[in-house]
């Protein structure tokens, strides 16, 4: 076995691709098992974070002699999975188009406002382009770390439209805006609030 130490803009998909396991076969490993109680989410993993790779197994396949046979091996994927608002208000029915690579992924948000679409396991940029307006979104894969991290506070709150860049700022204007106690900071009550709006497909409260 090897040790594979996380870079940014990586997660358990794309690092499961690079080495040609699926993220189970990596994820349920014994000794990832420490990882595994500590992030919980194979998708916001820590740059620094160590994870463990299995060793490769020969697979031997019977074929006919004297004949040709063809082998397919499928590129690695994972699931894109955005719920799009404006105003806090779902994007809801919206046709978009997202590229990355210069391959484009069209579709039609549902009355959520969520899209789901197949990309490449190992992908590191993106656009999408939405709605009759064209709006436009930068995406960046594999950064988003957990809500136990500062950086995975910051991200969550950006993504809800809480744009200040005063950290404490942000946070008093996201727990006023919720009923929480204006703190300023990420105690308990807020992250668990952080994770259900952001982490979660819901629609924001009145």
């Amino acid at each position: 076995m090897k040790q594979h130490k996380v870079r940014g803009g990586e997660c358990l998909a794309s690092i499961a691709a690079h080495y040609g396991f699926s993220v189970d076969t990596i994820w349920d490993l014994a000794d990832n098992s420490s990882l595994k109680e500590k992030r919980k989410d194979p998708n916001t993993l820590v740059p620094g974070d160590v994870v463990v790779i299995p060793d490769r197994r020969e697979k031997v396949v019977s074929c006919e002699t004297a004949k040709t046979h063809r082998f397919k091996l499928s590129a690695a994927s994972t699931i894109c999975r955005l719920q799009m608002f404006e105003d806090e208000k779902a994007l809801a029915n919206q046709e978009f188009e997202l590229k990355i690579e210069g391959k484009s992924y069209t579709g039609t948000t549902d009355d959520q406002g969520l899209l789901e679409v197949t990309i490449p396991a190992n992908a590191i940029d993106g656009l999408l382009t939405i709605g009759p307006d064209k709006k436009t979104f930068e995406l960046r894969f594999g950064h988003l770390q957990p809500v136990t991290e500062a950086k995975g506070v910051e991200a969550r709150l950006r993504n809800l439209g809480f744009l200040d860049p005063n950290i404490e700022h942000a946070l008093r204007a996201f727990q006023k805006r919720f009923g929480l106690e204006e703190t300023g900071e990420a105690d308990q009550a807020t992250s668990d609030k952080l994770t259900e709006l952001h982490d979660n497909v819901c629609g924001f409260p009145e």
